[in-house]
This record gives structure tokens, C-alpha cells and sequence, in this order.
């Protein structure tokens, strides 16, 4: 699943639903993987996988991949918006890699230093100007062997 999901997860992003379209038109700088290029404009998203752990047993196999979204912008509200859209895309989600491989993705946790918070008690912060928040999904994908 570790070389699906880059993959997966750029296909969502670049969907064509409402949601996808929505959130590329806020992110103006861009999705990247592991890192963003030195100078990328704000706002952006970089995202990479923080954990992957397969369990199997008679009937299936089951893989669950942590991916943490992290996403920079030069305004607080920018921040919580752009964290708006993302969540509208990826949370409670089926994503779909091809015909045969789906995974399950939902939002485990939202990260960061306390420094203000919005309306619904998500933590931003601040570093530099730089105003960061970070939003983890669990994406599981289940093979039965029967």
C-alpha cells in the first residue's frame, strides 16, 4: 500500500467533484510529497507517511497507513479554511487507487502548538509568520481471501 497511496492521494486531490476543485483553487502553492520546493508561495500543503502497519489473519488482510497533512499559509484563517476544504476531501472518505484497490480514509487528529484556536477548538499555531496546522488520516485498505 506505501507506493498506492502517494498516488491515491494526489488522484483525490485532483478530482473532479466540488470539494477537490475548491480546495486546489485555496491551495494556491500547491500539494507536495515529503516537502515543498525552497520558495513555494503560500498557501501549501505537503504531505507524507508517518506510519504503516498490516495485520492479517485466515479470512483478510488488512493494511492501516497513517498520512499527515501538513498545511502553511501566512493568515490564521487562512490555515483553518484551507483545513476546511482538506477535511471535505479526505475525511470519511473512500479513495480509490484502481478498480481493484479502495481505501478507507478518515481523520485521526489535528496537531500543534496552542497559540489560538478556532471555533471548534482546533489548535493552530504560529512559527515565523508562518502559521502551520496539521491534520492526520488513517487510510486502510482490507483484502478478503475469500
Amino acid at each position: 500500500m506505501l507506493e498506492e497511496m502517494p498516488v491515491a492521494i494526489v488522484n483525490t486531490y485532483n478530482a473532479n467533484n466540488p470539494n477537490a476543485a475548491a480546495l486546489r483553487l485555496a491551495n494556491t502553492g500547491n500539494l507536495h510529497i515529503s516537502q515543498a520546493p525552497q520558495g513555494t508561495d503560500y498557501p501549501y500543503i505537503v504531505f507524507h507517511i508517518i506510519a504503516s502497519s498490516p495485520d492479517h489473519n485466515m479470512s483478510n488482510y488488512i493494511e492501516n497507513s497513517t498520512v499527515q497533512f501538513s498545511i502553511y499559509t501566512n493568515d490564521s484563517l487562512d490555515t483553518v479554511k484551507l483545513f476546511g476544504k482538506l477535511n471535505l476531501v479526505f475525511d470519511d472518505q473512500d479513495i480509490t487507487y484502481s478498480q481493484q484497490i479502495n481505501l478507507r480514509c478518515s481523520r485521526t487528529g489535528v496537531n500543534g502548538p496552542e497559540r489560538e484556536t478556532d471555533s471548534t477548538g482546533r489548535t493552530i499555531k504560529a512559527l515565523n509568520d508562518v502559521w502551520l496546522i496539521t491534520a492526520d488520516y488513517q487510510f486502510m485498505r482490507q483484502v478478503d481471501f475469500n
